[in-house]
């Protein structure tokens, strides 16, 4: 991280430049295997304020300048990063749709749509406690209400 910082703070280098570095090898770092998560409200914070954190310095903002998000994000033309989540887990799921229905994932994914609408293996069927709330099929629901 270091070196990235010492390219953001280069005057030599062009906005552009500075910005196809950040899509490159940052953006796509934070977002390796983001279509199989399933974010909670408090990592989408995390992830949004550090994808702010990224524009300021790229953008040699300081916290003392007062300036606000919406403006920065306006002025690097980058959409918040929820949206790459979104848009990566729909791609994936639509992917796994259009398989044919002798593709394991298919059949994994149909039994998971099964299992979402209440019809359970067994009566002795129960999730684990340690386990998330929601599901990876309950996110790109929410996701397609956006």
């Amino acid at each position: 991280m270091a070196s990235l910082s010492k390219i953001w703070r280069d005057w030599r280098l062009l906005l552009t430049i500075k910005i196809r570095t950040y899509k490159a090898l940052v953006l796509s770092t934070l977002l390796c295997a983001a279509e199989t998560w399933t974010v909670h409200a408090g990592d989408d914070r995390i992830h949004e304020s550090f994808h702010m954190k990224c524009q300021h310095q790229i953008l040699s903002i300081r916290w003392q300048d007062h300036v606000r998000n919406v403006s920065v994000a306006n002025h690097t033309c980058f959409p918040p990063v929820m949206d790459h989540f979104v848009i990566r887990r729909s791609s994936i799921f639509g992917h796994v749709v259009r398989m044919l229905c002798t593709v394991p994932v298919h059949r994994a994914l149909c039994c998971q749509v099964v299992l979402s609408l209440g019809s359970f293996p067994d009566r002795s069927w129960k999730r684990l406690l340690s386990r998330s709330l929601k599901r990876w099929l309950g996110q790109i629901h929410d996701d397609s209400r956006c």
